[in-house]
């Protein structure tokens, strides 16, 4: 599916390495470890390439919408590794997830995905949730994603 909406070169330049599919609890799932059940991660980056390879659930692998968004949430990861903001802590709190928590609505919202089916899927955060899960975070971790300058190459 990435190659089929990305460029070699683009992917390239968000960081992803591979994109596989992993093996599942029953439930199609990935537990990690710690009790908590996951549509995908994504690996630590990898020093040598520059490149996170991302491990999707088989459950996510079979709903062609629900792989876009997790792709879309799992490459906010490479991507921030990438530039260095290594805040990959599995608490979904962190300012890196409520940053992709924010990107996933700017998706949802280019590919037409309505705002009453994002409300009832477990998948996206309603905003109230993320602007109060922002507004708690310190003013060193609101600034870690929300008020970086980036520089970017034509």
């Amino acid at each position: 599916m990435r190659s089929d909406n990305f460029t070699k070169s683009e992917i390239k330049n968000f960081g992803v390495g591979t994109d596989t599919v992993g093996y599942g609890g029953h439930d199609g799932y990935i537990y990690l470890g710690n009790g908590s059940q996951v549509y995908a991660y994504t690996k630590p980056m990898d020093f040598w390439t520059g490149r996170s390879d991302i491990v999707y659930a088989p459950i996510t692998a079979q709903n062609k919408k629900l792989l876009a968004a997790t792709m879309v949430h799992e490459t906010g990861h490479a991507y921030s590794q990438k530039l260095g903001l290594f805040d990959v802590q599995l608490k979904t709190d962190s300012s890196e997830h409520l940053a992709m928590a924010k990107l996933q609505h700017v998706y949802a919202d280019k590919n037409l995905i309505s705002r009453t089916e994002r409300l009832y899927s477990s998948f996206y955060w309603r905003p109230s949730v993320i602007n109060r899960l922002y507004n708690n975070l310190d003013s060193i971790s609101r600034s870690i994603v929300f008020n970086r300058f980036m520089f970017y190459g034509k």
